[in-house]
């Protein structure tokens, strides 16, 4: 699996032209995608697909907190 955040356009192009010129299987594709789709069944994204908008602000606060302490203590 590969996580493209940034030109993503250019790798799928790439990724494209590899599938169709063999040089990467269509059944690498299949697995991959297989193997996301499994570990988001798991994870219950299916179950519960939208997020609770009503907790935007307090989600990550602590860590967010926590990680901004220990950034500014002095060594």
């Amino acid at each position: 699996m590969v996580m493209v955040p940034f030109r993503y356009e250019k790798f799928i192009k790439e990724l494209i032209y590899l599938v169709e010129s063999r040089e990467v299987p269509m059944s690498r594709i299949d697995d991959a995608v297989a193997r996301i789709l499994r570990v988001k069944f798991v994870a219950g994204v299916f179950e519960h697909p939208f997020a609770d908008k009503s907790l935007q602000d307090t989600v990550g606060c602590k860590v967010i907190f926590w990680a901004q302490h220990v950034l500014h203590s002095p060594c």
